[in-house]
């Protein structure tokens, strides 16, 4: 299991744990725990897309540079260059939304789990 399924699991577990919860309590990480569901599987269906958009992008730009360079006309040669560029910048951005992305899930992931380590913490201290 990687690290992403072990804290998962573990915030499933708390929850589930914690049933002296009042019931909005509970409809509140229930509704928590759907987002991120929802969350992580858009991200996932994202990372199947990025890959081999990031490899098509890639081999497109080679062709791109490779007929450029044995184009003997210079007008043609500074086109191919300039597609090569555009389309390359083009993979970056994605990869860049890829990457923000995945950390912004990250930090909500451990936001809401110190948020249930906090809310258990004022449990216990109203339960002394």
């Amino acid at each position: 299991m990687t690290s992403i399924n072990k804290r998962k699991e573990t915030m499933k577990e708390e929850l589930l744990a914690q049933e002296s919860f009042a019931p909005e309590k509970q409809k509140y990480h229930k509704e928590v725990e759907k987002m991120l569901e929802k969350q992580i599987r858009a991200h996932r269906r994202e990372r199947i897309i990025t890959g081999p958009l990031w490899i098509y992008i890639v081999l497109l730009c080679t062709i791109f540079i490779t007929v450029g360079g044995f184009t003997a006309d210079p007008t043609k040669k500074l086109w191919f260059g300039i597609l090569a560029c555009f389309w390359l910048l083009f993979g970056v951005v994605f990869i860049l939304r890829y990457f923000i992305n995945h950390n912004r899930i990250e930090i909500l992931k451990e936001l809401k789990a110190i948020q249930l380590r906090i809310e258990e913490l004022h449990e216990k201290i109203a339960g002394q």
